[in-house]
């Protein structure tokens, strides 16, 4: 039997290979081999604390500086003149200064008084229709103006009144069916609904009257 067919042969060789290998690298590592042992993990970062140190300065609190009345406050204010007289607006003890008299009182107007609508009267006469009014004091700058869908005629008065004569009125005969007053607080109105609810606006406006003790209303036929 030859070695090549002995049972151990093939370890003998491996073990020949590997030390002809580790033979060739110390061969080619030489001198470097050194620093493979050298060679070690890299160190852990190492965290560094730096304390700053810095003085505290405490002022003390400076008070304000001095306004324009408190430099002024060391210069007398009350000065003599060189001729011995008073300042202007100077009083001189002794005297009060005269009390302005007192405005009159104004008397109240007729807008600034309550004025009252005592009673009423309508009537139909001459294709007119005609509405009289008493009133307890008198009339004026009553103001007058048309209004369709229902077709009205409203009266203004100016000024506060009062209404005591009735509010809703309702006439049988002529071009005007019913009369309403109404209370408002800068003025009374008195309204004048047309028999005819689409009737347009008449050419002619009615006519006021005032007078010293009420106002007259006269409407055309239209």
């Amino acid at each position: 039997m030859s070695a090549l067919h002995w049972p151990r042969a093939p370890w003998f060789m491996l073990a020949a290979f590997c030390a002809a290998a580790l033979f060739l690298f110390l061969a080619a590592a030489g001198r470097d081999l050194g620093l493979v042992f050298d060679t070690d993990a890299a160190p852990e970062p190492t965290l560094f604390k730096r304390e700053v140190r810095m003085p505290i300065v405490i002022e003390p609190p400076q008070s304000p500086p001095p306004t324009v009345a408190q430099k002024a406050g060391a210069v007398d204010k009350t000065t003599t003149p060189a001729h011995g007289g008073h300042t202007p607006g100077h009083r001189s003890e002794g005297r009060t200064a005269p009390t302005p008299p007192e405005p009159p009182a104004r008397p109240k107007t007729a807008s600034a008084t309550v004025g009252t609508l005592l009673s009423h009267r309508f009537e139909w006469r001459d294709d007119r229709f005609q509405a009289r009014f008493q009133t307890d004091r008198p009339v004026a700058g009553a103001k007058i103006f048309f209004r369709s869908s229902p077709s009205i005629w409203v009266v203004d008065l100016p000024g506060r009144w009062r209404n005591a004569a009735p509010r809703i009125n309702t006439v049988d005969q002529g071009n005007i069916r019913r009369v309403v007053i109404g209370e408002h607080p800068e003025f009374l109105r008195v309204v004048f609904y047309y028999r005819e609810r689409d009737l347009p606006r008449p050419a002619v406006a009615p006519r006021v009257t005032e007078k010293d003790n009420g106002f007259a209303v006269a409407i055309g036929g239209g």
